[in-house]
């Protein structure tokens, strides 16, 4: 009896002990970022002036069109997004040290650094400020793509773009 008696107490410990821990562990933000992430608006700040580029289902209203666009972070660290209709860029993506921001690099060499202000598992938003005169030939690219729609950018810019999910 004693021998069954310590038989049940070495049972029940051991199913105890192998209890399934309830807590999740918490996600990196490389696992929250390696998605597909759709385009749901985007807007630039030239000096003082908040100017909505683009807000999903804007249709006609939009200054650009951004329905198709989408940026696709894989765990391998490839990327690929488009932007403008029929402009599908490839590279490598990475985070900076302290993980506030992504760097794009497309096989073309083109450089893209965006903060990251907000990121989980249904919202990705992301900026970046560019100086009026900055050399960076990324930073001119997107100069010129803000001029191209008539806007001054003496004072520089900040674009934002929030994404979602694309399911």
């Amino acid at each position: 009896m004693k021998k069954l008696f310590a038989l049940l107490c070495l049972s029940v410990t051991l199913l105890w002990g192998c209890k399934k821990d309830d807590t999740p562990a918490a996600k990196t933000k490389t696992d929250l970022i390696v998605r597909n992430w759709q385009f749901q608006t985007a807007s630039v700040t030239l000096g003082t002036i908040p100017v909505t580029a683009y807000t999903k289902g804007g249709g006609a209203g939009n200054l650009v069109d951004f329905s198709s666009s989408y940026m696709n972070f894989k765990a391998d660290k490839s990327f690929s997004q488009v932007i403008l209709p029929g402009t599908t860029t490839t590279g490598t993506w990475k985070f900076n040290a302290d993980e506030t921001a992504f760097i794009i690099t497309s096989t073309s060499g083109s450089v893209d650094t965006w903060a990251i202000d907000n990121l989980t598992e249904t919202n990705l938003n992301f900026s970046r400020q560019i100086a009026g005169n900055s050399t960076d030939p990324s930073d001119q690219s997107w100069l010129a793509l803000i001029k191209s729609y008539g806007f001054s950018t003496a004072s520089g810019a900040k674009i934002e773009v929030k994404a979602i999910p694309n399911p």
